[in-house]
């Protein structure tokens, strides 16, 4: 919605509202979103009733990496090679950004090692 707001202070407005004029792929892509959207529901709720709620919240959170993956083979999508598969977060040593090891904290003024 900012986009169009932008194009509509901008006085391009007729270019963002184009995207929503109905089209032919459109007839495939909304029965399919609707559809995913329901089984992807059904299928979680399928998982916390009939398995353990650990089991079902880690098999819920790993489809973020299925979906990586799955892009990479399927869709041809590149991982861009600087961030690697370790995240936006991670430092090089694999460990918790946010934590300084004791010589770091030092090294920063922090309490001697």
């Amino acid at each position: 919605m900012s986009v169009l707001a932008w194009q509509a202070t901008t006085g391009d407005l007729g270019k963002g509202l184009g995207l929503f004029r109905p089209q032919r792929l459109w007839r495939w892509m909304l029965p399919a979103t609707v559809a995913g959207t329901y089984f992807s529901m059904v299928l979680w709720l399928g998982g916390i009733k009939y398995t353990e709620t650990s089991t079902a919240a880690l098999l819920n959170q790993m489809a973020t990496v299925f979906l990586l993956i799955l892009s990479r083979f399927f869709g041809g999508e590149v991982v861009p090679p600087r961030r690697g598969w370790r995240g936006p977060g991670a430092d090089r040593r694999g460990g918790d950004p946010g934590r300084l090891t004791a010589r770091e904290s030092a090294r920063k003024g922090g309490t001697r090692v």
